[in-house]
């Protein structure tokens, strides 16, 4: 009589399956960190560019009404910041920009609208007198004013204003950040705020602009 041996089926090992399953983790952490470096690049640029871009555009309009504005007529109002008097004013006779300054846990200059007691971010409004650099400094009206600066930015240090060549030549300084509500922005001695994770930071950005105008009164 012949006995029929069972063919012998082949198959993978638990050792086998083990190390194909490790392996196919790692694969799919790759991938998953891959596409998170991705996003992290794509939202630090956007953000970024978000900056850049409002800096860009303050810089052109102020610069424009300085060109055209009297040296007389020009004006700074100065705010305290905790304990330093920072500027938060510029007033060209024409149009006026008011701004706060954010500092050090959250602590702001504190100027907001009159209509709606909402704080300030940077605003332009149409001022020919100066009003808005001259004592009581009045607040800015909502429904009046244009708004430069969105309430996912902020101004902080360094704001400078300097004038010169018998009030002719201008030079703003001003700092456009992301808001520093994850502790991103960190201060040196004299106030001045960096992103902590430097300019490569994947949410902070921050930049600083200088606007330089000779003031033709023309």
């Amino acid at each position: 009589m012949k006995t029929i041996k069972p063919d012998k089926q082949s198959g993978f090992t638990i050792i086998e399956l083990s190390i194909s399953m490790a392996m196919l983790s790692v694969l799919m952490l790759i991938v998953i960190f891959s596409i998170l470096n991705i996003i992290g690049v794509y939202n630090k640029g956007i953000t970024l560019k978000r900056v850049n871009q409002s800096g860009r555009t303050i810089a052109a309009e102020i610069q424009s009404d300085l060109r055209s504005a009297v040296p007389s007529n020009i004006g700074i109002r100065g705010t305290d910041l905790a304990g330093t008097l920072v500027p938060t004013a510029l007033c060209t006779g024409k149009n006026s920009y008011i701004w706060n300054v954010w500092g050090e846990n959250g602590v702001n200059t504190d100027i907001k609208f009159d209509s709606t007691n909402e704080p300030v971010t940077m605003v332009k409004t149409n001022d020919p007198g100066g009003e808005y650099c001259k004592v009581p400094f009045p607040l800015p009206e909502k429904n009046t004013s244009k708004v430069l600066l969105g309430d996912e930015l902020a101004v902080r240090m360094p704001v400078e204003v300097a004038v010169g060549g018998e009030g002719k030549i201008i030079q703003f300084k001003f700092t456009i950040s992301t808001p520093d509500d994850n502790n991103e922005i960190i201060y040196d001695d004299t106030g001045r705020g960096s992103c902590g994770g430097g300019k490569e930071s994947e949410i902070c950005a921050l930049n600083t602009f200088v606007v330089t105008s000779y003031a033709k009164g023309i």
